[in-house]
């Protein structure tokens, strides 16, 4: 996190329970939002997704599908979605959106559950379960490409969503705070440097999202 505190990558894992083999998926994104609960609802997002354009090939399948992700603020948030609206001023409200866009019907049904995270961190990881390596194996595949990806990370662009306007790496069609939030501290950084309060370079180095 200290390498790279506004980018985010996430990783999924689907595998066939009859091991006729694996898909696995990951991506890298930046901006003020990041953080691992948003890279944490990407990935459900990813997994729901995936299996929606399964069914739509596929509409004679009739199944569930377990999904399991190490974040249970993730899973309990998707399972709170109400089904009419989302407030524009939600966090992650643009995720949220596309979760509720997608909840029509659907014969493939995902069942959520939550596991334990870094569970590798006191037990070996050959002596871990079947889910748990997979969960540590998602773990690795996230830092991998989120390292390969340091040099030029980009905000990528949610399905449906035809263009996206940032500020400083904060998405103004995600939060149209974000655009009071950079007027004032412009304003306020110009106030500051006329009453000799604090020079530019100065004022730059204080993490005014903590301080506001």
């Amino acid at each position: 996190r200290h390498l790279a505190p506004d980018t985010y990558a996430t990783a999924f894992i689907l595998e066939c329970t009859e091991g006729r083999g694996q898909y696995i998926g990951s991506f890298a994104s930046s901006g003020s939002s990041s953080n691992a609960y948003r890279g944490e609802l990407l990935g459900l997002l990813a997994i729901s997704l995936v299996l929606r354009s399964v069914n739509t090939i596929y509409p004679e399948l009739h199944c569930s599908v377990p999904v399991y992700c190490d974040c249970e603020g993730a899973i309990k948030r998707i399972r709170s979605i109400p089904t009419y609206l989302i407030p524009t001023n939600a966090k992650h409200a643009k995720i949220l959106k596309l979760f509720l866009s997608y909840q029509g019907p659907s014969t493939i049904t995902p069942e959520k559950h939550h596991i334990k995270a870094h569970q590798d961190d006191l037990t070996n990881f050959e002596r871990l379960s079947w889910l748990a390596q997979l969960n540590c194996e998602c773990d690795y595949n996230a830092k991998s490409h989120l390292l390969a990806n340091l040099e030029n990370p980009r905000d990528r662009l949610l399905p449906n969503e035809l263009v996206a306007i940032t500020i400083q790496g904060s998405n103004l069609t995600a939060d149209t705070g974000t655009i009071r939030f950079h007027i004032g501290k412009q304003l306020a950084r110009q106030f500051f440097t006329a009453k000799n309060i604090l020079d530019p370079r100065q004022f730059d180095k204080v993490d005014w999202h903590h301080v506001s």
